[in-house]
């Protein structure tokens, strides 16, 4: 009994952290180069000089493809970017920036 214990604790954590994704927005273009959350749109851009593994912040949401029966993306903010002018996204195992547009 103690040995199946921790194991059902790991296995409520994963379908918890599965199913609890807020819908923020969606992503379209030819080449999924644009995001929309909200109000704002995002472009597709190079790396804004982070490190992913230091500077990914918190996940936001996630968004969904509009024209595709696909896996949404994973919307994580960026450290020292509070304002959210960029953000990082995972799709599968593909990740990608977004610079916010003005």
């Amino acid at each position: 009994m103690k040995r199946i214990i921790p194991f059902i604790l790991i296995l409520c954590f994963m379908l918890s952290a599965c199913g609890s994704q807020e819908v923020i927005g969606s992503v379209y273009g030819s080449e999924h180069e644009y995001t929309s959350i909200g109000e704002d749109t995002y472009t597709l851009c190079d790396n804004p000089g982070v490190s992913i593994a230091w500077d990914k912040d918190e996940l936001l949401g996630i968004v969904e493809f509009e024209n595709a029966d696909t896996d949404p993306m994973k919307v994580y903010s960026i450290k020292g970017y509070d304002d959210k002018d960029y953000i990082y996204t995972i799709w599968v195992y593909d990740g990608a920036f977004y610079k916010k547009d003005k």
